[in-house]
């Protein structure tokens, strides 16, 4: 069955205190990201909201209060920031740069990325949920599949007793550990280099998360994204297939394009969640939440 998410999610990602209304179809979620502090409530599916104004900046390093800061303080900080290798080689990249605070909070404190990792990262807020939500059902043990630099990794390690990190990439590994460090968790992670597909079944844990290669940011150039061009030339189907050899809990995080029939279609007798993630008030990402999701 198709089940659908009742809780709308509300985060702190753009300076317009604007709230978009999500509306449910066919069994999918609307996630709408707002400029607004988050309070949330054990008994209430919905968070409690409270607008931010206009003058009432979000500080970077502490996105869950609000935080009033001195602008012209935030101008010298950029004006001194040396811009990685990968930014100035790549004028395309200035967009990636000004973001680098929604993908690690704690960047000025040592992150590296490489080149494809700046348009690959899940931004942090999206990466926390992702976090919160396997902590919910009580998981202890979840593989990040596809690692990259960690990103989702840290967030994982900060609710969870254990995360297992692969990568087929060592030195994507090495960015792993070296941004866990920063956050203080390196010691919760594992990290394997290793081709997924020859592993996975040797693994054990209560989760899995996916976020393998989309390819790139021409993936979104399409009106439809198939499955079968998710890490090609092996396809997003035969990815889900080697995480169900860990477990039936699986979230698979993929382009705001994706051919959600495709994604429906890999548990046709099972249960899917199809939440859209929206960023500034634009369509961001997909997640599928596919198993049990109830606390264990």
């Amino acid at each position: 069955m198709f089940g659908s998410l009742k809780r709308k999610l509300f985060f702190e990602e753009t300076f317009s205190p604007k709230e978009k209304h999500t509306e449910s179809n066919d069994g999918e979620t609307e996630a709408i990201f707002v400029s607004s502090t988050i309070q949330r409530s054990e008994s209430a599916d919905t968070p409690v909201i409270d607008p931010v104004s206009e003058q009432q900046l979000v500080s970077h390093e502490d996105h869950s209060t609000s935080q009033p800061i001195d602008a012209s303080d935030v101008v010298d900080r950029i004006q001194r920031a040396e811009k990685p290798a990968e930014i100035r080689n790549n004028p395309g990249y200035e967009k990636y740069w000004a973001n680098r605070y929604k993908l690690f909070s704690k960047y000025d404190e040592g992150i590296k990325l490489d080149t494809a990792m700046w348009y690959s990262v899940t931004p942090e807020k999206i990466a926390k949920e992702h976090a919160e939500r396997v902590a919910r059902c009580g998981c202890s043990v979840v593989v990040d599949a596809f690692c990259g630099a960690g990103g989702n990794a840290i967030q994982f390690a900060l609710t969870c007793k254990k995360v297992i990190t692969t990568d087929i990439d060592p030195e994507r590994i090495k960015l792993a550990k070296r941004n866990s460090e920063i956050y203080g968790v390196a010691d919760r992670i594992e990290f394997m280099v290793g081709d997924f597909f020859e592993i996975a079944s040797s693994l054990k844990a209560d989760a899995v998360f996916l976020s393998p290669p989309w390819g790139g940011p021409p993936c979104l150039k399409y009106d439809v994204y198939s499955l079968s061009q998710i890490f090609e030339p092996y396809g997003g189907d035969r990815v889900y297939r080697a995480a169900k050899q860990i477990s039936d809990r699986i979230i698979y995080f993929l382009p705001r394009n994706i051919d959600i029939s495709e994604l429906k279609a890999l548990e046709p007798e099972g249960h899917v969640e199809i939440e859209r993630i929206y960023l500034d008030d634009e369509l961001f990402a997909i997640n599928a939440y596919f198993g049990d999701w109830s606390k264990s």
